[in-house]
């Protein structure tokens, strides 16, 4: 039988029709648990309890008892099923007359037999890749299958989460399933996060992209940038919540305040070139190649020349702001630094003085 390749988007109907013997391997090894479940589900019935089948361990069980049990006769269903973890010690030089007389069994495994060999980290993805042994593999394929458990990642996790969430009744955009599985997580990290996120929405049906922001944790850089955007954007809802996160990544609320600051000065100056280049006629689009032309008349730091292919968004936001907004703003930043050094009338409390700022920046006019 062909090796099958088996993610967590597969169809149920791999198992038809049952082979006598499986090796379960590859990368997700959550999948790889479902896989022998899928097995035990297909051949042994739930109300009898372990009469028919046997989980072993191959590091702590001789294979002499382990072909036994396998060889035995059902007592009630209609296979004996013997599932062997940490098979993968068959693969080691020195189990290699382990593993020949492993395949020769499995080649003579009676028809009411169903031997599932869980190799963990081994196999992966790829059809011609070696499970265990040459002959192991060779004897498995003649009387079942290879499955290999492969991971999901870009595309197919996303595909995968908005197929859970419909299961569970919800609706997950497809920008908000992208965004959910941009971080790196694996299958099982993006599950916890859908399951918290199932019961964030309550009874509404669609999980939109605010959602997953308002849910999910995300790198300590990703949502810092996150709330220069909220704040360029003015989006005080947004950039309230994200300032409240950002401080739960970084505890001393004078670090905060001074990375906080910072960038939000130089956004500040972006959104001014951009303005201004906006007023002499050069327009977001023309801006990656009106840069070569425009040399000095560009101010030295945060200059807009290293970041042109943002320009459209900057645009966007700029379109937001006054040519007196963004003074007032530049004021602002120095009036909050100062009252979080002591130095001017405010709140001895820092963070309280990051929320005003944000609220008043955020607040046109």
């Amino acid at each position: 039988m062909n090796d099958i390749l088996l993610t967590a988007l597969s169809q149920p109907n791999w198992l038809e029709p049952l082979g006598r013997a499986y090796i379960i391997c590859g990368d997700d090894e959550q999948l790889a648990d479902e896989a022998v479940e899928a097995i035990r589900a297909r051949t042994i019935k739930d109300d009898i309890g372990d009469f028919d089948w046997e989980c072993l361990d191959a590091t702590t069980t001789g294979l002499q008892d382990i072909l036994a049990s396998a060889q035995r006769i059902p007592v009630i269903s209609e296979r004996r099923l013997v599932v062997v973890s940490e098979a993968q010690v068959y693969a080691k030089p020195e189990r290699k007359q382990d593993a020949g007389r492993l395949a020769a069994a499995i080649a003579a495994l009676p028809a009411a037999s169903c031997l599932v060999l869980v190799a963990r980290g081994v196999g992966g993805g790829r059809a011609k890749a070696s499970a265990l042994t040459a002959a192991v593999d060779r004897a498995v394929r003649e009387v079942g299958a290879i499955v290999r458990c492969c991971s999901l990642d870009g595309a197919g996790l996303a595909d995968w989460a908005v197929a859970y969430a419909r299961q569970h009744g919800k609706e997950l955009a497809r920008p908000a399933a992208q965004r959910l599985t941009v971080s790196g997580e694996d299958r099982i990290g993006v599950r916890h996060s859908l399951d918290k996120l199932i019961a964030y929405v309550g009874e509404r049906t669609a999980i939109s992209v605010r959602d997953v922001d308002a849910v999910v944790a995300h790198a300590p850089e990703d949502v810092m940038f996150k709330l220069i955007d909220a704040v360029s954007a003015r989006r005080t809802a947004d950039a309230l919540v994200l300032l409240r996160r950002a401080a739960q990544y970084e505890s001393k609320a004078p670090a905060l305040a001074a990375k906080l600051i910072a960038l939000l000065g130089r956004q500040l100056r972006l959104l001014w070139q951009v303005r201004e280049l906006a007023a002499v006629g050069i327009a977001a689009n023309r801006l990656r190649d009106a840069v070569a032309t425009l040399g000095d008349d560009l101010p030295q730091e945060a200059s807009i020349a290293s970041l042109a292919w943002k320009a459209p968004a900057l645009a966007r936001d700029a379109a937001r702001w006054s040519r007196k907004e963004l003074a007032d703003a530049v004021r602002l930043l120095v009036e909050c630094d100062a009252a979080n050094k002591g130095e001017e009338a405010g709140s001895a409390d820092t963070m309280a003085n990051l929320e005003e700022l944000v609220v008043r920046l955020c607040t046109a006019g």
